[in-house]
């Protein structure tokens, strides 16, 4: 009878393990990537700059650690340039009286 209870008790220390571990490996991971002090989470793509200049990178696993993995798409730039005035407003002026002098001739 004590052979029994010894195996009813392991069985059921077995069980809760299985169930114990299985449970934490369905969690799921808090991994995040680190960029400039900010935290993303994984699978998070985002414009890093580089020595070679801005490139796209996602956040993944590699071996079971975060890691910036480069991806072939380009970084979305905005180009912003300021607009040059053709003339300024002193030789619109000028434009206008010479305007003003030829009309009253």
């Amino acid at each position: 009878m004590r052979v029994l209870t010894s195996h009813v008790w392991f069985g059921a220390i077995a069980i809760w393990l299985t169930l114990g571990v299985s449970s934490v490996a369905q969690s799921e991971p808090n991994c995040t990537c680190r960029y400039k002090g900010q935290s993303y989470a994984l699978d998070t793509c985002v414009c890093l700059s580089t020595s070679e200049g801005p490139r796209m990178a996602c956040c993944g696993l590699v071996l079971n650690n975060t890691s910036w993995n480069f991806t072939k798409k380009l970084c979305p730039v905005v180009e912003y340039s300021t607009p040059k005035p053709t003339q300024t407003y002193a030789a619109w002026h000028r434009a206008q009286r010479v305007e003003e002098i030829a009309v009253l001739r």
